[in-house]
């Protein structure tokens, strides 16, 4: 349904899930190829950041609190 919208839905499997056909179906569903495997934090924070880039069409944001 949220495809039909233009919303992807993207899926992290865990580290070991790799074959799992009920995940890529999940993630075919939603508009995006497979789902992703990270091996550690690292490569999930950049997968991460691929996605918030693709979606919100920006890499970086900062924000400045005001401590009043």
């Amino acid at each position: 349904m949220w495809a039909a919208e233009g919303i992807k839905t993207y899926v992290v499997g865990l580290p070991g899930a790799n074959g799992v056909q009920t995940l890529r179906d999940i993630a075919a569903a939603g508009g995006t190829t497979d789902y992703i495997t990270p091996a550690d934090s690292k490569v999930l924070e950049e997968e991460l950041r691929k996605i918030i880039v693709e979606t919100a069409g920006f890499d970086s944001c900062t924000f400045t609190i005001d401590g009043q």
